[in-house]
């Protein structure tokens, strides 16, 4: 997950988080001793959620092309190939399995079965790639969040709302965030605090894991946070839960709930009696 906020002066940054649960093929997960955050020079990172292998090829191919230069470019040419890469793939597993290619499938729409076509071609409409994709960054127009999802192609800009997440826990950051209230006018290290805790929350999703990378991004600078600050904010982290918990504790047991004497609620009449009356009354018309 990823928030934008305000840094020295008139300056943005951008304050990125992401576990390093690595998922192969949707059978295997596990954690991994690498970061999944990919950097893309001078002042963006990539990062995704699904399968890791597709993720990395994929942005593999963008950032190594190396004619990105702003986060804009960054993030269209990851939708791009996002929406090539899916292309590749449908027809490699929907395609060729039947000895066909893209060319081939719709110049012989007319020789085909039309079962067989629209079965095939609502196959290859929701071919899913598996992944998803968020870029941040920091360029001559400010700091900016970006996320591409299936079938790629497009852009989402995040801007307006100051934060965004990816993956299984999503909604878990997302809530999180919300409930901060976060905007990106709010302070980098209260920032990054959120931006932490928001991801721990999230961690009680499937699929997230425990180790977390914390990446902090400037215009033509990108710092990781270290070992030792993240163990300052596990920390914080531990106390917040706790004062929230003592505090509300507090409270709630001041609460004046008194118990009312109610009438006990009629008990519901039998089906069966229903259908005996009914009948002893048509009997007594006839």
């Amino acid at each position: 997950m990823g928030a934008l906020c305000a840094d020295s002066g008139d300056s943005k940054a951008v304050v990125v988080a992401s576990d390093r649960m690595v998922t192969w093929a949707n059978l295997i997960e596990f954690e991994h001793g690498v970061p999944k955050l990919t950097v893309a020079p001078p002042s963006a990172v990539v990062f995704g959620a699904g399968d890791a292998l597709i993720a990395n090829m994929l942005t593999e191919r963008v950032v190594r092309a190396g004619t990105v230069h702003t986060v804009t470019d960054l993030a269209n040419a990851l939708s791009t190939q996002y929406a090539q890469m899916r292309q590749e793939r449908a027809e490699a597993d929907i395609l060729m399995a039947r000895g066909l290619n893209w060319a081939a499938f719709y110049g012989q729409h007319a020789q085909l079965q039309q079962p067989i076509v629209m079965m095939i071609d609502q196959a290859l409409a929701q071919y899913n790639l598996g992944v998803e994709l968020l870029a941040a960054g920091v360029d001559d127009s400010g700091a900016h969040l970006f996320t591409v999802h299936n079938p790629g192609g497009k852009v989402n800009r995040h801007d307006v709302i100051n934060f965004a997440a990816i993956g299984s826990g999503t909604l878990h950051a997302l809530q999180s965030m919300i409930g901060f209230e976060h905007t990106a006018k709010d302070d980098l290290k209260e920032t990054v605090f959120r931006v932490y805790a928001s991801k721990r929350r999230a961690e009680v999703a499937p699929g997230v894991g425990k180790d977390t990378d914390l990446l902090i991004v400037r215009a033509g600078q990108i710092d990781a946070v270290g070992d030792a600050v993240l163990k300052e904010l596990e920390e914080l982290y531990k106390e917040f839960l706790a004062s929230i918990a003592r505090n509300l504790g507090s409270k709630i047991s001041k609460l004046d709930i008194k118990e009312e004497a109610s009438e006990p609620a009629p008990a519901p009449k039998s089906a069966t009696g229903a259908r005996r009356r009914r009948t002893g009354a048509a009997r007594a018309e006839s």
